[in-house]
């Protein structure tokens, strides 16, 4: 049995170009992102995107549902986002 870190450096894993190592904001250096494995020949490898950091659409999503940019600083002040 295979231990993850020896799995994901497997030659055969290595050949299909399914992992990618991708840094993360905040990390301790890259770690590895396993892509989908269905593949389109006429489609570029698309470059793996990392997860918002938590809070990071905040101010986004409530302007959408109509808060404007002074109640959103006054939430922000608040420590309630």
């Amino acid at each position: 049995m295979l231990r993850p870190s020896e799995a994901l450096a497997h030659p055969q894993v290595a050949a299909t170009g399914l992992v990618d190592a991708m840094d993360y904001p905040g990390g301790f250096g890259s770690a590895p992102v396993v892509r989908t494995p269905i593949m389109l020949s006429a489609s570029a490898k698309a470059k793996p995107v990392a997860a918002p950091r938590l809070g990071a659409d905040s101010d986004a999503i409530l302007a959408e549902i109509g808060y404007d940019a002074a109640a959103i600083s006054a939430l922000r002040a608040e420590n309630i986002i």
